[in-house]
């Protein structure tokens, strides 16, 4: 089990360097903040997959060996707004902390969730390689991922997601890391805050 408090650092220390970024307007409906994975050291191993689920599934998992890129910030009042059904309320309520999920949502998004389908190339290539503005890159986040992934969570909140031996969201929030204790998160901590890309311009 994760300590709460660190999770609540996490979360505290994304709003913190969002507020440093020059490509997340006061207005925006959800934020982004995009890591430089360029160092092999600094690189976030996509984290949503138990050890065993990876020995018994290995290449077949979606994303596996692929770096987390982009954390996403969604604020509470923006959460009906941005899902796939606006007219749904989350679900506030449950019998644990981690029943359902309140607040704030913050999702971690591994660099090949997010591919350039215009590509030619044989090897897929990611949006945030392409030159898009970040507004056109915010819109492939929300259309490929993120709406669906805010439904999913709105409706049944982290209790079913934790205990799917396959998550059926694509983002990973920071209470249901794998492996899923503080220390391991710590270092997920540590990796974004030095690895944050603050201006739009160094994104690509």
């Amino acid at each position: 089990m994760i300590k709460e408090e660190t999770i609540k650092r996490f979360k505290d220390n994304i709003k913190k360097l969002i507020k440093q970024t020059d490509y997340n307007p006061p207005d925006s409906l959800f934020n982004i903040l995009v890591l430089d994975i360029g160092q092999k050291k600094d690189r976030i191993e996509y984290c949503g997959y138990e050890k065993q689920i990876k020995w018994f599934y290995g290449s077949s998992l979606p994303f596996i060996g692929s770096p987390i890129k982009v954390i996403v910030h969604v604020p509470h009042k923006n959460r009906t707004i941005l899902s796939s059904d606006p007219e749904e309320k989350p679900v506030e309520k449950g019998e644990d902390w981690f029943d359902h999920y309140k607040g704030d949502v913050f999702l971690m998004y591994a660099n090949n969730a997010f591919l350039d389908e215009s590509s030619d190339k044989d090897k897929p290539v990611s949006i945030f390689s392409t030159g898009l503005p970040v507004e056109m890159l915010k819109q492939e986040i929300l259309d490929k991922r993120l709406r669906r992934d805010l439904s999913r969570i709105n409706y049944s909140g982290l209790m079913p997601i934790v205990l799917e031996p396959i998550p059926e969201i694509d983002g990973i929030p920071p209470e249901t890391i794998q492996p899923n204790s503080t220390a391991y998160l710590e270092k997920i901590i540590d990796k974004i805050s030095r690895t944050a890309i603050l201006t739009e311009t160094a994104i690509h």
